[in-house]
């Protein structure tokens, strides 16, 4: 079992517990119970085994924990699920997706082990549209002004962080000499500090492999995660950047990959009015396929008027295209008639399949057109030249 969700003695042990009773309160309905049982049931027994329970409230902590690990694993193992890959469709949307209990179980449960890693001052940055730039949702930053936070996805600081395996280690003078660091990361009464960075999927990659569908290899999420910031402490032994990344997927990984996933979805399922919200989405999602410069755009449109039929045809054509792209492709419905793939190479013959079945088999043809991400400098051009025009 990863040492992240084994639970150590010491200071902080009760406020610990404290956790994972909310957790197991918030958390474990009867459907979820029955759903653990009938998990449970289907997993080998093993020598020294903690023997079955009926009751989850009666379990020892840790077993509750390895069995949350195991159903988590599981979910994420099964191949028919629409949830693998992005989709997203921006006029669509009427719910709000967090659960806001489950993220404070999960923010508290972080907050312990990072004062146990004596990493106490930190944050995790997720995305916010309407700001259009990361901010701190989690964080125990008494040192800044959190609300000062913000990192733009042009800014070079993201872009540093976003092209840095290992993370990165901001110094206390290179923040002091940036006029834009040095405001955002305004230090109260003292140095800004050393400052490391990391995305969080750098954090929780072995944990993505090990939850991959079997005999596939894992591929890297299409949203960027959230990102780490931890304001490190003055001492004589500095460690780098790589040491606190390896740290952290010790430790953290499946906290963070909870924390991230529920994030991301997040992004693509919150509720909004106006067109100012999608329109910042469409701008983040191309800025995103931006960074990646070996994507493959796929703009893909439904002849004929937009009909009843056609939202039938679209849907079908969805469900299809989910069954073939995975969590590194992201899948924009613009309008009724109207699909745009932001992917890569490695899935251009299997979306033109997909579109040559359609047309043999329905009168509505489907036109593919293919945009590089090399051929565009800015997202704005993106939504300029394939979208509205």
């Amino acid at each position: 079992m990863p040492d992240e969700i084994i639970n150590s003695g010491g200071k902080g042990a009760e406020l610990n517990q404290d956790a994972i009773e909310r957790l197991r309160r918030r958390a474990f309905n009867p459907e979820l119970r029955d759903l653990v049982d009938r998990v449970m049931g289907n997993e080998p027994e093993s020598a020294g085994a903690v023997p079955a329970l009926n009751d989850i409230d009666k379990l020892p902590e840790e077993e509750l924990l390895l069995r949350m690990y195991r159903l988590l694993y599981m979910t994420k193992s099964i191949a028919d699920n629409r949830g693998i890959n992005t989709s997203f469709k921006p006029f669509g949307m009427k719910r709000d997706f967090l659960e806001a209990g489950a993220l404070d179980s999960i923010a508290e449960y972080i907050k312990i082990r990072m004062n146990k890693l004596s990493f106490s001052a930190f944050a995790i940055l997720s995305y916010s549209v309407p700001l259009r730039g990361y901010v701190p949702v989690i964080h125990n930053l008494d040192t800044y002004e959190a609300g000062n936070i913000i990192i733009g996805l042009r800014s070079g600081l993201f872009k540093k962080i976003f092209s840095s395996p290992d993370g990165i280690i901001l110094d206390s003078g290179t923040i002091r000499d940036d006029p834009f660091l040095a405001k955002i990361f305004h230090a109260k009464g003292k140095s800004a500090g050393r400052i490391y960075f990391v995305m969080i999927e750098r954090v929780t990659d072995e944990l993505a492999g090990e939850l991959a569908i079997a005999g596939e290899a894992p591929g890297a999420p299409f949203l960027p995660a959230s990102i780490c910031m931890i304001r490190m402490q003055e001492q004589e032994s500095r460690p780098g950047a790589r040491s606190i990344t390896d740290i952290l997927r010790k430790r953290l990984s499946l906290p963070f990959y909870l924390v991230d996933d529920t994030q991301s979805r997040g992004i693509v399922s919150g509720s909004f009015t106006g067109l100012s919200y999608p329109f910042y989405l469409l701008d983040y999602f191309f800025n995103v396929f931006l960074l990646r410069t070996e994507g493959i755009g796929l703009s893909i449109k439904l002849s004929g008027r937009a009909e009843t039929r056609t939202a039938f045809l679209m849907k079908y054509l969805v469900s299809k295209l989910n069954h073939a792209l995975r969590s590194d492709s992201a899948i924009i419905q613009i309008l009724k008639n109207h699909l745009i793939i932001l992917s890569h190479a490695g899935y251009v013959e299997s979306i033109r399949h997909i579109i040559d079945a359609h047309n043999r088999l329905f009168d509505e043809k489907l036109s593919l057109m293919l945009f590089p991400a090399t051929d565009f400098d800015d997202s704005i051009r993106i939504i300029q030249e394939i979208i509205l025009k």
